[in-house]
């Protein structure tokens, strides 16, 4: 997890890094484990809840290359 956490951290600050291999992979990783329930955005803890800022990211990234290409939630938006 630390590894993927690194690659998505590094992808934010260079945003160049969002069309190499390893960072797509990070980023298809991630996917697979919050929808299969492994990882969560937000989880909670003893006093409330824990934002992993890095999963946070990931999201933002998925949604802006979804747009990028216009297909969002399985279905063409025409995004010009």
């Amino acid at each position: 997890m630390e590894q993927l956490k690194h690659i998505i951290e590094t992808a934010w600050d260079d945003r160049s890094l969002l069309q190499d291999i390893t960072t797509i992979t990070a980023i298809e990783k991630v996917i697979a484990l919050l929808d299969s329930g492994d990882l969560r955005v937000a989880e909670p803890v003893e006093v409330g809840w824990k934002v992993n800022e890095w999963v946070k990211k990931k999201q933002l990234f998925f949604i802006s290359q979804q747009r990028r290409i216009g297909n969002f939630g399985g279905r063409y938006v025409g995004v010009s």
